[in-house]
């Protein structure tokens, strides 16, 4: 099912998008597209429970997008993807999580920025099951942490298989140290089979490229399996 609004956004009550949803207990993909936030949640009075959900996608607009939406949503066997774009709250994602426990194998996250790592450290922490995340916007403190996390607690996604980092200049600086923790994070993931890394900065600018040393450490790990990705917008650098 999809629900998409026009140009400037279509206006829903929650009322109206948890009647569709309760009218479709066997829904297996849920977009909601372009659409304001929806309003009306006190007019809720139970959550919506969908067992057969395997793709979601919302969160649009603005910082109080769909954050009541996780609130009264439960998905206890979501295997799929669960995409959340934007302004969506740690504490309401956490909450989602400890509430349906889904065994997620795709999760991804936008406007990383207004999360800390901490907070995503306790999401994750739900979903062992994870193979692939993405996330968008993450700012310098954030990825220093999930580097770190990744090199050095096995137990932290311990099923990755993919992960895609877009960056944007103003969160994020790529800096000598930077790669080096991309590296040593990937080194030690490529023997729990981390199979790909995809790095993209989507606004162009001057940056720190990985050095030469680095570049030979990924075709090392390219040669033992692994696919690296890294665009920056001037230069594409594909290990594979």
């Amino acid at each position: 099912m999809k629900i998409r609004g026009r140009r400037y956004g279509l206006q829903l009550s929650a009322v109206q998008v948890f009647e569709l949803l309760r009218a479709a207990p066997n829904l297996v993909e849920c977009i909601l597209e372009g659409i304001h936030p929806m309003y009306e949640f006190d007019a809720l009075t139970e959550n919506v429970v969908l067992p057969s959900l395997h793709h979601l996608i919302f969160g649009k607009f603005g910082h109080k997008s769909d954050d009541d939406f996780l609130k009264f949503l439960t998905l206890p066997r979501a295997a799929h993807p669960l995409h959340i774009d934007r302004y969506v709250s740690a504490d309401d994602l956490l909450s989602f999580l400890k509430r349906s426990s889904p065994p997620l194998r795709d999760m991804f996250v936008g406007k990383a920025s207004a999360i800390n790592f901490v907070q995503l450290h306790d999401c994750l922490g739900l979903v062992p099951t994870l193979t692939r995340f993405e996330v968008w916007w993450p700012d310098s403190a954030l990825l220093a942490s999930l580097f770190a996390a990744l090199a050095d607690i096995p137990s932290f996604l311990p099923n990755l298989r993919s992960l895609a980092l877009n960056l944007h200049p103003s969160q994020a600086e790529l800096t000598p140290s930077f790669w080096e923790a991309v590296l040593r994070a990937l080194s030690v993931r490529r023997r729990s089979e981390l199979q790909m890394a995809y790095i993209k900065l989507h606004v162009f600018t001057q940056v720190s490229l990985p050095a030469a040393s680095i570049r030979a450490a990924f075709k090392e790990l390219v040669a033992d399996g692994m696919q690296i990705h890294i665009d920056t917008g001037a230069l594409k650098l594909i290990f594979d």
